[in-house]
């Protein structure tokens, strides 16, 4: 069996465009990378994927007010929250790329990313996602079209703050997603 954790991003993790100081308190991303870190098994091999962008509009360059992606924006709280000498394995296994950008992307390339890293559809697998009760049903659409039939998804609500207005925005994002799922 090996597990595959795809960490989905929110907002910027460090202030000044991913270059400044740690952003207290700390974004739902933070939130939703621990859930999954806490989840990892210990005795089975695992892989750790965020493909978050820099931003909507240009999710694989940087600009002026994005000079770090989301994904590596992860990869520098890793390193400082859990130093590779205390932590090998965990970033051996972390795979960060800016490469795309929202749930139903991210959800995609992370498989993709699996899948280029010797994960097979017929393999035992288990895909950890986490993210907030309002955004779990997104979550899990996007999940069970995109997934191999044969893996296994496990959600893991994470509560951290997602304004009225994020909650609001799902509803939208929800049915943009599912034709974009139904029509591909």
């Amino acid at each position: 069996m090996k597990v595959l954790a795809i960490s989905l991003a929110l907002g910027g993790i460090y202030g000044d465009g991913g270059t400044g100081e740690l952003i207290s308190p700390v974004d739902g991303g933070v939130l939703r990378f621990h859930r999954i870190i806490n989840n990892l098994p210990k005795n089975l091999p695992y892989l750790v994927v965020c493909t978050a962008g820099y931003s909507r509009d240009r999710p694989t360059r940087p600009e002026f007010a994005h000079q770090i992606s989301l994904a590596h924006q992860l990869k520098r709280y890793a390193e400082e929250t859990f130093p590779v000498e205390d932590n090998p394995i965990l970033h051996k296994c972390l795979y960060t790329e800016a490469m795309c950008w929202g749930t139903r992307n991210e959800i995609k390339m992370g498989i993709e990313i699996a899948m280029q890293k010797g994960y097979r559809e017929k393999d035992d697998v288990t895909l950890l996602l986490s993210s907030h009760p309002a955004h779990i049903p997104r979550v899990c659409m996007c999940a069970q079209h995109l997934t191999p039939k044969k893996w296994r998804v496990n959600f893991l609500v994470t509560d951290h703050y997602f304004s009225i207005k994020d909650q609001l925005r799902e509803i939208p994002a929800f049915l943009y997603d599912a034709k974009k799922l139904l029509c591909n």
